[in-house]
C-alpha cells in the first residue's frame, strides 16, 4: 500500500483525472480500474470516463 492511500484512506482504484476519466496506461491496470469501479456501482464507458 502506498503513503497516498494511507493518508487519504483511499483505494487506488478511485483515483481518476480532473476530467473523471481512468488514465492507467497498461490495458491490465486499465481494465482492472474499470472492473472494480463497476463493481461499486458506478458507470464507466469502454474509454474510462466515469458517469456522474
Amino acid at each position: 500500500m502506498e503513503k497516498r492511500e494511507l493518508a487519504y484512506n483511499l483505494p487506488w482504484w478511485r483515483v481518476v483525472n480532473s476530467k473523471y476519466k481512468v488514465v492507467i496506461n497498461d490495458s491490465y491496470g486499465f481494465e482492472e480500474q474499470i472492473r472494480l469501479l463497476r463493481e461499486e456501482g458506478h458507470i464507466v464507458y469502454e474509454d474510462g470516463r466515469i458517469r456522474l
